[in-house]
Parts: C-alpha cells; structure tokens; sequence
C-alpha cells in the first residue's frame, strides 16, 4: 500500500483527501496543525449532481507522524508558509519517491536546496489541475470543475520521465509534463490575477455596502493591469527561450482580448462568484487585508519570482513592478 502525506487542508487539500482516500491502494493522511487529535475522517467530494466521491482518510495533528513513512508527499499549504513546513518534514522526506508541490510558483527550488531535500522526485504545478471549496470542514466539499489539461514540471529536469509516470499513476486528471521548471514558476494564474484585482480594488467605493465578490465585482482596471501582466510574461517567456505549448497567456490570444471582454469572462466565473474580495473594516472604512494569501502568496512569492526572471532575462516589468512597489510600501507602512 502507497502512503500519501497531504500537507495542508484546505480547498485543495480536503478535495485531493477525498479523491485519493476513496482508492483502496492508497493510505492517505490529511496533516494540518489546526486538528486537535489523530483522528479518521470520511470525506465527501460533491459534484453537481450529488455525491462525486468519499474518501477515508487520517487527520493528523503532527507534522512528523503524518510523513512518516510517505512515500508521496503533497505540499497544498499557502506558499509562504511552504518553506518552514519542507523544513520541519525535510528529514523524513528523503525516503520519499515524490514531493508534489501543488502549485509551483515561488520559490520552490531554493526552499528544496535550503532544506538539502534532493533524492526525492519534486515537481510543481503551473496551475492547478481543478477547483474545489471546502462546504463543511471535515466532511464535504463542492468540485467546481477541471482544466481539460494542466501543465506540470520538474524541478530537475532529468527526472521528467519518473515524475510523469507518478504523476500518471497518482492524479485523476490530463497532466502534461513541461521540460524546465520556469514553466511553472512563470503561472500565467493566481501570481498574476490575485495582484491584478487587489491593486485595482477601488475601496472609497465601499464605504457602507457589502463587500463585493472577488470575481463578481472585477473590473475593466483589473482586466488592464491583468493583460498588462500577461504580456510580461510572454515577453519573458520568449527572451527565456520557452515554447508557448507549455505556457500560454491572453497575449497569445487572436483576436487580442480587450479589457472588457476579459472583465466579462472573469465576471461569468459563477461557480468562483463565492470567493470574496479580502478586506478588512474598521467602522465604516475598508481596507485590504495585507496578511491575507492573496498578497502573501501570490504577491509576496508569486509575482515576486516571476518578476526576478524577468529580470534575469532583462525584460522590462513596469505593471508587475508598481504592484512590487504597492506591496512593499505596504509591508514598510505595517512594520513601521
């Protein structure tokens, strides 16, 4: 029997607990540091028309006991806190066949060589492979649907043939195997889309009224800076040498997208329409939630790495560099 490590429970996490728990072959553990006691957990995954699957799986509270022994550890926790968490496991991961980052942006080959991880097979996703939201913590939770292809790569570039037969083997979904690791580093995804709608949130506009949906309340601004980011990465891409079959964004779209035909394919993401925009209110006033994933992961890490490829491709990035900048004078104004 395989042993599975999940580290981390949240959309993804819970999702993957219940798809790979309901394989009699795989014995899964769900790690997270806000379970009270070991515990088993029935899991269900639910599709439009009802139950899709149930998965058996082990909460488990301790970092140590849940990778002990894995011979498959999935990484699915935020990416800032990816470092310290590949730290703490680092000893027991040696023994491991794969190490699957869930998302491969940031900083994730530096984070594997800090924490000397090199014998197992390590690979990241470029986006992920479907989405999924937690109904009930523990017990269910909605698949929204899946990409018809995802694209992943391995951080060792010798090692693509191992990593797609685990990969294979392992996911219920069309995985396709890029042949160098910026592929994934430069996600055309969340990196770029969660610092594009963050920038742009016009906040006076809310003073009194409801928080709008993340998705639902997107703009033609967001859409500029989104297609302005997108361009960016082409242009790395292609000072860096990469086939635009592993990596394609809105740029390399015809007819070129306007801003206002992707503000209205982001505002029919109905199934993502649940998502709120992160703020926090003090009284009447809105302000954006400067610890939250959406500018710790995909700002802090995500953008931030893509923007240092750029950079050692010496390509010009002023839209993803005035969000660098936002984000820093952020952080100054909250150390001060």
């Amino acid at each position: 029997m395989t042993r599975v490590a999940l580290l981390g429970a949240g959309n993804i996490g819970h999702a993957l607990a219940a798809l790979l728990g309901s394989r009699a072959e795989l014995e899964v553990t769900l790690w997270s540091p806000s379970v009270v006691r070991a515990r088993p957990l029935r899991i269900a995954l639910l599709h439009r028309a009802g139950v899709h699957t149930v998965g058996m799986v082990r909460a488990e509270p301790s970092l140590e006991a849940a990778t002990e022994g894995a011979s498959v550890v999935i990484t699915t926790v935020p990416t800032h806190a990816r470092a310290g968490v590949l730290r703490q496991a680092a000893a027991r991961l040696h023994g491991a066949a794969l190490v699957l980052a869930w998302e491969g942006s940031g900083w994730l080959e530096r984070e594997l060589r800090d924490c000397g991880i090199e014998r197992p097979v390590v690979a990241g996703f470029q986006r992920s492979p479907f989405f999924a939201r937690v109904r009930e913590r523990w017990k269910t939770v909605d698949f929204l649907g899946a990409r018809d292809r995802s694209v992943a790569a391995c951080v060792d570039a010798a090692r693509k043939p191992a990593a797609a037969r685990l990969l294979g083997g392992l996911l219920p979904f069309a995985v396709t195997m890029a042949p160098d690791f910026r592929y994934a580093a430069l996600s055309p995804s969340n990196p770029l889309i969660h610092p594009a709608r963050v920038f742009t949130a016009d906040l006076g506009a809310l003073r009194g009224r409801a928080a709008p949906s993340f998705y639902g309340g997107w703009d033609d601004a967001a859409s500029a800076v989104l297609l302005q980011l997108h361009r960016e990465v082409r242009a790395v891409r292609e000072a860096l040498g990469l086939s635009a079959r592993y990596l394609r964004t809105l740029a390399d779209r015809r007819p070129r997208p306007s801003a206002q035909a992707v503000t209205r394919e982001l505002r029919a993401m109905r199934a993502l329409g649940v998502i709120p925009l992160p703020l926090v209110r003090t009284g009447g006033a809105c302000a954006l939630d400067t610890a939250h994933r959406f500018l710790r992961e995909d700002i802090d890490h995500g953008l931030r790495r893509i923007a240092a490829l750029g950079a050692q491709a010496g390509v010009p990035m002023p839209a993803a560099g005035r969000i660098l900048h936002w984000r820093d004078a952020q952080c100054a104004a909250s150390a001060g």
